[in-house]
């Protein structure tokens, strides 16, 4: 009706793309291709690398999997809407849970109380008993929470109290040398980060 015509692609008995004849198909006249990266049905994979390469030298729009995506669309209304939902559902889910965390943490980082106050308040004020205490926090600069919970229902402290934090970093490995940092505050405070 427009003049647009669709050529399927030369495939081998065995499953293959042919992309020599593939290429000599890729006319001026061609302006989209669509082709698959993984066919389930026939168990190949398509070298799109090699695919886009020749796509682009020749001017012609690559359309990756939208073949697979337009076949599967006939599905939605036939039960396929249900992962669908299940999925967006999902995602409302984690981005809620996610936006609540940084909020959560930046109200508890506004309000925590500075370290070397707490320090030097509970150098004279608290009794401490023998042992070690171990407190995770994701800010080591302000006293965590749990540690003020501590003291105002316990009214003693450890000898010795570990502020301890653990940094992810977007690498897969950090060096063994960098992995811990201490750090001693004095009053029997520590201070350990993980990475």
């Amino acid at each position: 009706r427009c003049g647009a015509s669709v050529v399927p692609a030369p495939i081998a008995p065995s499953g293959e793309l042919l992309l020599e004849r593939l290429y000599e198909l890729m006319t001026p006249r061609v302006k989209l291709l669509g082709v698959t990266h993984v066919s389930n049905a026939l168990g190949t994979v398509n070298p799109i690398r090699e695919i886009a390469r020749e796509a682009r030298r020749r001017g012609i729009l690559l359309l990756v999997e939208g073949t697979f995506l337009a076949s599967n669309l006939t599905k939605i209304p036939h039960g396929g809407w249900l992962p669908l939902l299940i999925g967006f559902v999902i995602f409302v889910l984690m981005t809620t849970w996610r936006k609540g965390r940084q909020v959560l943490n930046a109200k508890l980082h506004d309000e925590a109380i500075p370290l070397e106050l707490v320090i030097k308040d509970v150098g004279t004020k608290v009794p401490r008993v023998s042992g070690t205490a171990v407190f995770m926090t994701p800010d080591p600069t302000g006293a965590p929470p749990v540690l003020l919970h501590h003291l105002k229902h316990n009214k003693v402290l450890h000898e010795r109290v570990v502020l301890m934090s653990i940094v992810n970093h977007l690498v897969p490995q950090v060096p063994a040398a960098e992995r811990l940092e201490t750090r001693e505050l004095g009053g029997g405070f520590h201070v350990v980060v993980a990475h």
